[in-house]
Formats: C-alpha cells, sequence, structure tokens
C-alpha cells in the first residue's frame, strides 16, 4: 500500500481545512471548490501511487564493487544499477544504500533517479573501509509520484563483500617516534670504546668454531664468539580480544582497530629482532588461533586472518577461558600479552583470566586500549566508570603477578612497548 508523504499531509490538513472554512460560509463558495479539488486531486494520486508496488518489485537492482580486496585506507567505488525490465518507468525514485559501519562515505549513498521504461539508472559514491570483511546488503527504493504525495518503500538485499587488510604503516611510525628504541640489544651509532666488542661473548662448550671471531681473541687470549640477535628469540602469544563488547566507537576508530594495529606494531617489531610469535583471534563463540612462528611469517598471517574477522560475527565473551587455555598451550617459557579493549573490568572476564593464569603459571601482561573519540559523550562516560573498576581489577591481576597496563592513545600504547620490553628483561625471557 502506497504510504502518505509528508507533503501529502500537510496538503491533506490544508485541503480539509479549506472545506471547513467553506462550509462555514467564509470565502464561499471558493474556499470550498478549491478544498475539494485538492481533495480529490490527493485521491487521484493515491489511485496512481497504488501501482508502484508493481513498479518497485519490478525493479532489478545490482551492486558493483570497484575492487573486493584492498587495504585499509584504499578508496573503492560503490555503483548500484537500477533497471527496469518489465517497462512501467519511475518518474521519481528515492533510492538510500544502507552502507554498514565499518566503512567511511565519500559522496551521498543516497539519491532521486529518474527511470525510462526498460531503463537503467545508477546511483555511484565511494567508501573508505575499515580492517575485517565488511558486508553491504540493503538497499531502499522508495518509488513517488512526480508530485511527492505518496509513495511505496520496499527494502531490497543487494549484498556485496569487500575483504579489508588492516594497514598499521601509520602506528609503527608513530611507534618508532614517540620510543626511540628496539627489542633487544642494538649497536651504537657513534664509535667508542666498547663498540668494536658489540655482540660478542665468551666461547662455551656446543657452541659453532665457525663463529670464533680470531681478532677478538689475539686481543684478550681468550676463546670468543660473535653471538647474533637472533639467537636469543623470545616466544610471545598475542592474545587478541575482538569479541562482542570491543567493537565501541565510530567507523575505523573502535576498540578493535587499535587491538588489531597495536597487535600488528608488536609483531612488526619482534620481526625485526627474530623472534617468535602466535597469537589467538577471540571474536566470542569462536577464535582462530596460530601456533608460534618466525615473526615474519606471524605477521603475514595476522594481516590476512585480520581481513576476515566480521564485527557481526562476534559476540560475548562465554567461551574466554577456553580460547585462553588453547592460547597458553603453546607456550612453554614464553609471554603471554592480552590486548583487550571495553568492557575487560567486568568482574566474570577478570575472574577467567586469574584462574587461567594462576593454573598455568603462564608469563602474562594485558593491555586494555579505551580510546578517546572526542565528542562521544557516552563514551566518555562509560570510561569514567570503567576506570573505578579498573583499579580493582589491576590489584587483583598484580595479586598474581600479572601486570595491567592501560592506554587511551596511540602514544600511551608506544609507552606499552617500552613496558613490554621491561617486562621480558626482568623476567629474564
Amino acid at each position: 500500500m502506497p504510504v502518505i508523504t509528508t507533503r501529502g499531509i500537510a496538503l491533506f490538513f490544508a485541503s480539509v481545512f479549506l472545506v471547513i472554512v467553506g462550509l462555514a460560509g467564509i470565502g464561499w463558495p471558493v474556499t470550498l471548490v478549491v478544498g475539494s479539488s485538492l481533495l480529490v486531486f490527493m485521491y487521484m494520486a493515491y489511485i496512481l501511487a497504488r501501482g508502484y508496488e508493481d513498479v518497485v518489485d519490478s525493479l532489478v537492482v545490482e551492486r558493483f564493487l570497484s575492487k573486493q580486496n584492498v587495504v585499509e585506507g584504499e578508496e573503492v567505488d560503490v555503483i548500484l544499477k537500477i533497471s527496469d525490465i518489465l517497462g512501467y518507468g519511475v518518474p521519481r525514485l528515492d533510492v538510500v544504500d544502507h552502507a554498514p559501519r565499518r566503512v567511511r562515505i565519500i559522496g551521498r549513498n543516497y539519491g532521486s533517479l529518474y527511470i525510462e521504461r526498460r531503463g537503467t539508472a545508477t546511483l555511484s559514491y565511494r567508501v573508505k573501509p575499515c580492517f575485517g570483511t565488511i558486508s553491504f546488503n540493503e538497499v531502499e527504493l522508495v518509488a513517488r509520484d512526480l508530485f511527492g504525495l505518496f509513495g511505496y518503500k520496499k527494502i531490497v538485499n543487494v549484498p556485496g563483500v569487500l575483504r579489508v587488510t588492516p594497514s598499521y604503516t601509520s602506528v609503527k611510525e608513530l611507534v618508532v617516534k614517540s620510543t626511540y628504541y628496539t627489542f633487544g640489544v642494538s649497536p651504537s651509532r657513534r664509535k667508542g670504546v666498547g663498540y668494536e666488542f658489540f655482540e660478542l661473548r665468551d666461547y662455551q662448550p656446543g657452541d659453532d668454531f665457525r663463529k670464533i671471531v680470531w681478532s677478538a681473541v689475539a686481543r684478550t687470549g681468550k676463546l670468543i664468539v660473535r653471538e647474533d640477535e637472533a639467537e636469543v628469540q623470545l616466544k610471545t602469544m598475542l592474545f587478541l580480544d575482538l569479541s562482542q563488547d570491543t567493537w565501541v566507537g565510530i567507523e575505523c576508530c573502535m576498540g578493535a582497530d587499535y587491538v588489531v594495529k597495536t597487535a600488528l606494531a608488536i609483531t612488526d617489531l619482534m620481526a625485526k629482532r627474530g623472534d617468535v610469535v602466535g597469537y589467538t583471534l577471540f571474536l566470542g563463540d569462536k577464535w582462530i588461533t596460530r601456533p608460534p612462528a618466525r615473526a615474519p611469517e606471524a605477521l603475514e598471517k595476522l594481516l590476512i586472518d585480520s581481513s576476515i574477522v566480521s564485527m557481526e560475527e562476534t559476540s560475548g565473551r562465554d567461551n574466554l577461558a577456553r580460547a585462553l587455555y588453547d592460547t597458553v598451550g603453546y607456550l612453554d617459557n614464553g609471554l603471554l600479552v592480552v590486548i583487550s579493549s571495553w568492557g575487560f573490568y567486568r568482574r566474570s572476564v577478570v575472574d577467567i583470566l586469574v584462574d587461567v593464569l594462576s593454573k598455568t603459571g603462564c608469563r602474562a601482561v594485558v593491555l586494555t586500549i579505551m580510546p578517546v573519540l572526542e565528542g562521544i559523550k557516552v563514551l566518555e562516560g562509560l570510561w569514567s566508570i570503567e576506570k573505578i573498576y579498573y583499579r580493582m581489577v589491576g590489584e587483583k591481576l598484580l595479586s598474581i603477578g600479572v601486570p595491567l597496563f592501560i592506554a587511551r592513545n596511540w602514544s600511551q600504547v608506544a609507552g606499552f612497548l617500552r613496558f613490554l620490553e621491561e617486562v621480558r628483561t626482568s623476567s629474564g625471557l
């Protein structure tokens, strides 16, 4: 059935008012004739609008994406092609493409189109998608008469999928600029005492004879070998909490974005040192676990796995304990880094984390990121509540030797990386 528009409602009440005034004898007979004529006109428009249901149902809507596999930050063209295959023709068709939350829209995802009989019209705009699997679906079609008094609305499903690999280059640069450090021992950038003995140590039984530095032996009178940085590896498992609560925010500034990009920055830094890294992407009811591997390989896998994560497929933290046990099972004597965001303060969540870490004796650090989003008072109110609970959470975690780090921006995340290296050094890892 056609629906009356705001303009139609206004015209209807104006017509009724004129009829009432005319019947009251004011401005007779002009007001009565005008009011009655407008009502008849609206009735005729309504009769014609009843045929819009068949018109809209006969339209064929197709979606085209200029790319389907992209890197976060790239622009993608979205094109809707609407065809009239039965030859009705549509004088005015209002189209609204209900774009998903995880895209930044460039241009307009709505418009009014005129479709000739057996003709075609298009609506196009651009988006900048965030990481993960982005699903387009609903398109709203509203056929109106030329005067915009009545219309028939229908929502059709027009699927389209984007797989978006996260970009962390800017995060990596910020981390380097704000910390000025690297994992492990690094050579001095200037000449001086001790530089010539960088990465040299005493020979120990079992060392490769080919690594003996004979020039150092001649100076010291004892066997000296060269130890590369990659010989001492840190085994790390990253636990990325991407459950439902972490997808709070707008567009590409959700807690989950910070979680993934922080993990990528950590993995990238460890790749330079030659460490091994594994990870778990915890989505709620399901999770993806990758065993420790060389950091460059882990980085490549993490980029791929992050691109298939969909916000719509996440759920609560009911299976947190099972996912944590699966993750810890890959650590013999390494470090577990738990990275989470909003909602991690809940007592049930913390109790599970404390219980798993206590029973396994796993060395761990916890980072929770609640990004500052200017203008969103709800999140700032949520933060003011959560920080009170985090004091209690921090004490509970420290009671089992697990430090808690809270970050609200990328500079503080960079500080966590320094904190992480200090934990690694003090733990003798």
